[in-house]
């Protein structure tokens, strides 16, 4: 039974990190999900939907070189584990651009999901910065700097990333001990 259970969730978690802004209603999606699927009382499968991970999901485009890098040098960084990555052009990521009223333009940038908030650009990419270890969390000072400041350069570096670090035919496929990191 604990086999049953442990395989609809891992099945269903990628689905389920998906809530959208109502909470009212992610509730009652989750609680319809599990009901359906698991024979079990329907306060086990509430308790299900309360142990859904608070982790933050980073969303990067998968076919750029430069963000591939830069996924790897987070991992490397993130001893805590504490994101979660999906590619813009996957569906988990495409669904969450829509959850939080994001254009599919924004395909080009960074995004940071956090505490029910999308960060996007310089400010997802400070924000991270903030958690790794190693020294890295110095750059989130600087926020203090408007992001019409920062951004500019941010977007530079958007523009001309394939140019310069090259771009893949596909995205990139994490390791084994890299897989439960990724929302697909």
């Amino acid at each position: 039974m604990a086999k049953i259970v442990e395989e609809i969730i891992s099945e269903n978690l990628r689905l389920i990190l998906q809530l959208p802004k109502n909470m009212r209603r992610a509730e009652k999606q989750c609680e319809q999900r599990f009901l359906g699927l698991l024979p079990l009382p329907l306060s086990f499968s509430l308790y299900l939907c309360s142990m859904l991970p608070d982790k933050p999901v980073i969303l990067f485009d998968g076919v750029c070189n430069l963000c591939n890098r830069a996924v790897q040098f987070i991992i490397k960084r993130d001893k805590k584990k504490q994101f979660l990555f999906a590619s813009l052009q996957g569906k988990a990521g495409s669904e969450l651009l829509k959850q939080f009223d994001l254009p599919v333009s924004q395909s080009n940038s960074f995004v940071l999901i956090e505490n029910q908030k999308a960060y996007t650009r310089s400010t997802a990419a400070l924000r991270v910065a903030k958690k790794l270890s190693g020294g890295w969390s110095i750059l989130y000072g600087l926020l203090i700097l408007p992001s019409f400041l920062r951004d500019p350069v941010y977007n530079l570096i958007a523009k001309k990333r394939y140019r310069w670090f090259g771009k893949r035919d596909e995205c990139m496929i994490p390791t084994l001990e890299q897989k439960e990191r990724f929302l697909e």
